[in-house]
């Protein structure tokens, strides 16, 4: 199985994933964006093709990693911001909503993203899109606390439950 775990840049997702990874042995843990990165490490700029390109190499990601969980090894994706630019990208993910964990906090990531401004925040992460998709996910972990072991906790046992462990 897939479990995917989106949120906005800045939310924590990344952090939360990291502490949680020594507490489910067996689980493959994948950062979308990095596998991104590593697949235009070579690449010439025209070769790359903005979200659309991205989508693309997003989508080969996921199938390998759906081959991967299809033969049971549980597979955590965390999915960065920029892999949620596109249409087809919204559909996918809104075929998979049960397999969805939104991990958000929406104050910590506006003084977090400091280097961002709002208007590129609304622009990129917070569209109609996003707040639709975010909107329907059913299982959400609110990381704004100062204490991040409570998210911690609630996102361990929401990838426990999705695995049926």
């Amino acid at each position: 199985m897939l479990v995917f775990i989106i949120g906005p840049s800045g939310a924590g997702k990344s952090f939360l994933l990291d502490r949680v990874k020594p507490l489910l042995p067996g689980v493959a843990f994948v950062d979308l964006d990095t596998e991104e990165d590593k697949a235009i490490k070579d690449m010439e700029a025209s070769q790359i093709r903005g979200w659309d390109g991205r989508w693309e190499r997003g989508t080969e990601i996921l199938r390998r990693l759906e081959v991967k969980a299809n033969v049971g090894n549980p597979v955590v994706v965390d999915v960065g911001a920029g892999s949620l630019q596109t249409d087809a990208a919204f559909r996918y993910f809104r075929d998979r909503l049960a397999n969805i964990i939104l991990v958000t906090a929406d104050k910590q990531v506006l003084c977090k993203r400091r280097d961002r401004t709002l208007d590129d925040l609304l622009l990129n992460e917070f569209t109609e899109h996003h707040i639709d998709l975010h909107a329907s996910i059913e299982q959400v972990i609110d990381n704004s606390s100062e204490d991040y072991r409570e998210a911690q906790e609630r996102l361990l046992n929401q990838i426990a439950s999705l695995l049926g462990r």
